[in-house]
Order: C-alpha cells, then sequence, then structure tokens
C-alpha cells in the first residue's frame, strides 16, 4: 500500500462513497478517469504508460543530478555557461540518448500499437506488485506506486464531488489534485515513527512522487490549458507552493532534472540562468517551459 498510514481512512470513504475501479478494454490511447455512478475507469495500457514515466523520470535524474549537486550556483560564471556546464561530463550524450531511448518507447506504446506487438524496453523492470530487493530498484518502485496512487486519489476525489458543487472544471481539477496532495502527506508523520524512518526523508520521497505526478500530467496530455483542465505547469506551481521543503532538500534536484529534460528535448535548454539555488532554480526552469510556445 502506498500509504499505509492512511488504511482506515481508505475505509472510511470507500464506505461513505463506494468507489469503484474498472480494468477498461483497451481503447488504444490513454484512459484514467472517474465516471458515471462513482466508477473509475483505467487500461492496462494507461497503467503501463504511467509506469514507463516515472523511469523515464528516474532516468532524467540519472542524466543530471550529479551535475546539478555539483554546479556552485552562486558562481557568476556557473550561473552565465549553465547550459554547457551542465552537460560538460564526456558521456553526456550517450546518457541522454538512453532517456531519449525511453521517450520513445512512451511516445509508442501512447500511439495506437498493439499491446501485444509492443516491446518492452530491456532495461524497464515490467510493472509487478513485488517491491525489489535492490535498494535503487526498490525506491523506484516505491515512487511508482506513490505516482499512481496520487493519480487513483485525484480520480477518486471525482466520485466525492461528482455534483461539482459549484466548481467550475478547472477549479474541481485544482480541488481533486489537493485531494490527492493531502492525502499522501497529511498524515505521513504516522507512518514514519511506525516504521523508524526519519519523517524528512518521508516527506522527501512523497513530494519527488508528486512532482514526478505532475511531471506524468505533462507528458500525457500536453503542455497546455484546456477548457476542463487547468495546464499542468500552473498544478505544478500549486503542488510546489503547498510544499514545505529546505532549498538544499533532494527534491528540487529532481525537479530541476524533469524541468531541464522537458527543456532540452523541446530545443530551449537555457545558456545560462539567475538563481542562486537549487529551489529558485527550479521556480526559474519552470518559468522557462511556460514561455516554450
Amino acid at each position: 500500500m502506498a500509504a499505509p498510514e492512511r488504511r482506515c481512512d481508505i475505509a472510511d470513504l470507500w464506505s461513505e462513497y463506494s468507489p469503484s475501479f474498472d480494468v477498461a478494454r483497451d481503447t488504444g490511447s490513454f484512459r484514467m478517469e472517474a465516471g458515471i455512478f462513482g466508477l473509475v475507469v483505467c487500461t492496462p495500457r494507461s497503467m503501463a504508460i504511467c509506469w514507463l514515466l516515472v523511469h523515464e523520470a528516474w532516468a532524467s535524474l540519472d542524466c543530471y543530478s550529479t551535475m546539478l549537486a555539483l554546479l556552485d550556483l552562486s558562481s557568476e560564471a556557473v550561473r552565465g555557461n549553465f547550459g554547457r556546464c551542465l552537460r560538460e561530463p564526456v558521456d553526456q550524450v550517450d546518457v541522454e540518448g538512453q532517456l531519449d531511448d525511453i521517450a520513445q518507447k512512451i511516445d509508442e506504446l501512447s500511439s495506437d500499437v498493439n499491446l501485444p506487438d509492443f516491446e518492452w524496453p530491456g532495461t524497464i523492470p515490467i510493472p509487478s506488485t513485488d517491491r525489489p530487493q535492490e535498494v535503487t530498484k526498490a525506491a523506484q518502485h516505491d515512487i511508482a506506486c506513490l505516482v499512481l496512487a496520487a493519480m487513483f486519489l485525484h480520480e477518486v476525489c471525482h466520485v466525492i464531488k461528482r455534483d461539482h458543487e459549484g466548481l467550475s472544471s478547472i477549479e474541481l481539477e485544482h480541488c481533486c489534485d489537493e485531494f490527492a496532495q493531502n492525502f499522501l502527506t497529511e498524515r505521513m508523520s504516522t507512518f514514519a515513527k511506525c516504521e523508524g524512518y526519519p519523517v524528512d526523508k518521508v516527506a522527501t520521497k512523497r513530494a519527488i512522487a508528486l512532482g514526478i505526478w505532475c511531471y506524468a500530467i505533462h507528458r500525457i496530455v500536453g503542455k497546455h490549458e484546456s477548457d476542463s483542465h487547468p495546464a499542468p505547469s500552473a498544478r505544478l506551481r500549486r503542488m510546489l507552493s503547498a510544499l514545505e521543503l529546505p532549498a538544499g532538500n533532494l527534491f528540487w534536484i529532481v525537479m530541476a532534472s524533469l524541468l531541464i529534460n522537458q527543456l532540452r528535448t523541446a530545443n530551449h535548454l537555457p545558456a545560462k540562468v539567475n538563481s542562486t539555488s537549487l529551489s529558485d532554480l527550479v521556480w526559474e526552469l519552470l518559468e522557462k517551459v511556460e514561455g516554450i510556445a
């Protein structure tokens, strides 16, 4: 269970609102939504896309985190040559190529390719409920479960608020985002205490999952606002504003890595930046992502 400290709350929600889940027939595109009569629908393709997106995000972290951790943003010379410094390692092009391979597989799966014909990438474990023993793979598995939990909790909130309560469609989406975020973070200190984990480590892990969730939304629906959904960047802004994490927290390196990858693939990686801290860098990079036409 992604948030075992909320087991009783889940039971109470099910008792009061009776949401149900259905794995629907594959439609050739991403589908995860709350429908009528409290039914949350998803497809095997959608679950697989989510799993791959988490591993794409992890690959972004592998690609850029070391340099982000080493770069001295207090140095004007580093800030003025940010793009060049970031891609300075001799094997950077090869690592980015591996990242692009994962992105290509996600794009392929997001098309109308027949699922039986899809060749699962050999570098990514097949989705499973079995938690790996190896530390890195276990962390990837935990993050994937938390991301999927956030997605399903968002849809459960749609079931809870099926009458909209006077909210606009976009306000409702923000409300459901906040429900999912709060559900996964409000009582995480209880989980940390019971399991003997440092609270700050649990908070970082949950925050990383929420950040990757927002990244996944961007990759699934695109960057623009619609009549019914806010722009993914707006959703990310609200999530970032609600978190209380120190400027040097690993979360900011993860988010910077994701945003850098988005900018690189759009050929908008900045040559220089103005930020002197990783948290400020995330906000600056997010603004640049929003500025891509």
